[in-house]
């Protein structure tokens, strides 16, 4: 904020009592979180859903472990230790207007006992939006376009953006599939002449971002 970036993005998760924490993992990440006995976490830790607020604050995410491949990336970078999940309301708390968000919900209808249920997570999503009266600076942005949808019949005032990405690693389209992929709640590609533009608009988002590559 201090350097005048103009927007922020950042990814949730819900943890077991419904708060909203940034998280690009739905899971407690062992290349980057140091359980309350300060040691690095041996194997991927539980899911973010599974522990309430006040336990997921026990973990320290303030540096990466430096002999994992990941961390081994960065070898200059600057620990802060003592660092938590932040909560949304908090990111919300530090940035008034003009500051505008782009919130992205992880949800994966290939893995649904990871997180909540899309539209769950949309309605919490939404309530802390408007909370923070930040409508019209924010945009709810998911792969997972089950989530957007439902944020769009609960708050049309809110901006969308419909995420996709078509690589070898992952697919959330699926061309060849023959039927409508499951990441784009219901909507049929081949109905709207095989343009995902048509189709992002079809789902009533504002934005398509498709990945880079693509």
């Amino acid at each position: 904020m201090a350097l005048g970036v103009t927007t922020l993005e950042t990814d949730l998760a819900v943890t077991r009592d419904g708060v909203l924490v940034i998280s690009h993992d739905p899971v407690l990440n062992p290349d980057l979180v140091r359980g309350p006995d300060g040691k690095w976490l041996p194997t991927a830790g539980p899911p973010i859903r599974t522990l309430n607020a006040v336990d997921l604050a026990k973990y320290d995410i303030g540096r990466t472990n430096p002999d994992s491949r990941y961390g081994k990336q960065y070898p200059g970078q600057k620990p802060a230790d003592g660092e938590r999940f932040l909560t949304l309301a908090q990111v919300f708390a530090l940035g008034g207007p003009p500051l505008r968000f782009n919130i992205e919900i992880k949800t994966d209808p290939t893995k649904p006992d990871l997180t909540i249920d899309p539209e769950h997570f949309a309605d919490l999503v939404v309530k802390q939006v408007r909370d923070a009266k930040a409508s019209d600076r924010t945009t709810i942005q998911s792969f997972d376009w089950r989530g957007l949808v439902a944020a769009r019949r609960l708050a049309p005032e809110i901006a969308t953006g419909c995420l996709s990405i078509e690589s070898n690693n992952m697919d959330t389209v699926r061309r060849a599939g023959g039927q409508p992929s499951p990441w784009l709640a219901g909507l049929d590609l081949q109905a709207h002449g095989g343009s995902l533009p048509r189709l992002a608009k079809a789902a009533g988002c504002a934005v398509w971002s498709p990945f880079w590559r693509n």
